[in-house]
């Protein structure tokens, strides 16, 4: 779900949460990719990394509470 902004009509406040997933500091390849939710449940990034599925994510997670 793309974030609600004014420019694209909405008028009422939202409240949306941000992950943010970013590359190792070794790595070759650096990048960010932002996940808006509308909540803070544990539940969206192992969703977003592939949990339970035979390709999930493998690393270290860092959470800034």
């Amino acid at each position: 779900m793309p974030p609600l902004t004014a420019a694209s009509g909405c008028t009422a406040a939202v409240r949306a949460y941000l992950w943010a997933y970013a590359s190792g500091a070794f790595e070759t390849m650096r990048a960010v990719v932002y996940d808006f939710t509308e909540s803070r449940s544990g539940q969206h990034p192992r969703t977003f990394l592939g949990h339970g599925t035979g390709s999930a994510w493998k690393g270290s997670l860092l959470c800034d509470d």
